[in-house]
């Protein structure tokens, strides 16, 4: 496929949104980071390191604070004899194996977060834990452990009547069919996501939007396309241009 350098300086402008969202997440971190010395040593301060964990992994990819978050987790949870904490600690640590690249790692400490809640009977955070073995399996080219995982977390987030976590599994599905250059599906997956991200949103301009508009556009560029495309992408770069000016 010929390469569109218009296109490749129109996502990297898309990414920009990153900053924007960035500098929300830092004042939340500044908050947390504040507060946090003078909170007791109880499950709400466990729920705390675990905010800071995720923001820092999340927005930041900082690994090493993401580690040293998880490590909180488990050793507060420990001492508090607080079961569901250890459990959690092993989300985080698996979220940040992920990002380093360290998959085996990562589906070890995942597995153990899943095991845990699936007992407990929270589905929801069965499907966190999911999704980013999910994403695991993808980085590894088990495109159909992917998919099979993206299924079931939509399954699950329909039957708890979880727009927004329908609307995440919708853009894993879309995602994994993108990168099997299974397009129309990919497009399916995708315009899913954005329906309900719109009917929640009621015309709010969010990342969220953006990032699905950018992705039927790469999908509609890997088709060469470029028209419908470029329709795409610009109303993504549209949306992220006024999602930056609200911060």
């Amino acid at each position: 496929m010929k390469t569109h350098s218009f296109w490749i300086l129109l996502l990297l402008l898309v990414s920009g949104s990153d900053i924007s969202l960035q500098a929300q997440s830092s004042n939340e971190l500044d908050s947390l980071i504040k507060i946090l010395p003078g909170l007791p040593d109880d499950t709400n301060k466990v729920k705390k390191y675990a905010r800071l964990g995720w923001l820092y992994g999340e927005i930041n990819s900082n690994t090493g604070l993401v580690k040293k978050y998880a490590d909180s987790i488990q050793m507060l949870s420990e001492r508090l004899e607080y079961e569901r904490g250890v459990a959690l600690s092993h989300f985080y640590y698996g979220f940040n194996a992920r990002h380093e690249g360290n998959y085996d790692e990562a589906q070890k400490h995942l597995n153990i977060f899943i095991t845990y809640f699936a007992d407990a009977g929270d589905s929801t955070k069965v499907a966190n834990g999911l999704f980013q073995l999910g994403v695991v399996h993808s980085y590894l080219g088990h495109y159909d452990q992917s998919l099979s995982i993206y299924f079931r977390i939509l399954n699950i987030f329909k039957f708890n009547k979880q727009p927004y976590g329908v609307s995440t599994a919708f853009n894993g599905i879309g995602n994994t069919y993108l990168f099997t250059a299974n397009y129309d599906k990919a497009i399916e997956a995708f315009k899913e996501s954005l329906k309900i991200l719109d009917s929640l949103e009621a015309g709010k301009p969010t990342q969220a939007i953006a990032v699905e508009y950018a992705n039927i556009g790469q999908v509609y560029l890997n088709l060469e396309k470029i028209d419908t495309a470029r329709m795409y992408f610009l109303q993504s770069l549209k949306i992220t241009k006024e999602f930056g000016n609200e911060f």
